[in-house]
């Protein structure tokens, strides 16, 4: 289980309002420490990256220096070990949204549908996530490393048992 005391997120929006409303609804969750830094677009954040370390990024992906999937493509790129969350006016079918997490996206979700009092939750929820599968991919490489070693380790065993018993009989 993942237990988040702090979370540092980079808020990518342009649109300061919607921004502002995030912020005030993540600095009244109870249980997280919600650390936030806003940021109108992708240049910036990708300078915020730079400077700073965050556990997720709100990506709206309709920004005015980046539109749609590329917005989502480059912030992959140099989002490095950051989960990223798709809040998106402009999303509008469910295609959509399913590359979107194919490409990597956490999750999506639609301004106009979204509840923003269920926000810090789904926020943890996709950090979660995040934190799990990325914990569990290490942990799968290095379990299959062993295991071909312990099948070479085997396979040499049985071939030095066999070479022992030619000698012995032969």
């Amino acid at each position: 289980m993942c237990d988040f005391k702090e979370v540092k997120v980079l808020h990518v929006e342009d649109d300061v309002a919607f921004g502002h409303i995030v912020l005030e609804r993540l600095e009244r969750f109870k249980n997280v420490k919600f650390h936030v830094d806003l940021t109108p677009t992708l240049q910036n954040a990708e300078q915020l990256l730079r400077e700073k370390s965050y556990d997720v990024i709100l990506l709206d992906i309709n920004l005015p220096n980046s539109r749609g999937a590329d917005t989502l493509i480059r912030a992959l790129a140099f989002a490095n070990r950051v989960a990223i969350i798709v809040i998106s006016g402009v999303i509008n079918d469910e295609d959509t949204v399913i590359n979107f997490v194919k490409f990597g996206a956490q999750d999506v979700y639609f301004k106009h549908k979204l509840n923003i009092d269920e926000l810090p939750l789904r926020i943890l929820v996709g950090l979660t996530r995040y934190t799990m599968v990325h914990s569990v991919k290490p942990l799968e490489e290095l379990r299959q490393r062993i295991t071909a070693k312990s099948q070479l380790a085997w396979k040499q065993t049985v071939h030095n048992s066999m070479a022992s018993l030619r000698s012995i009989s032969g």
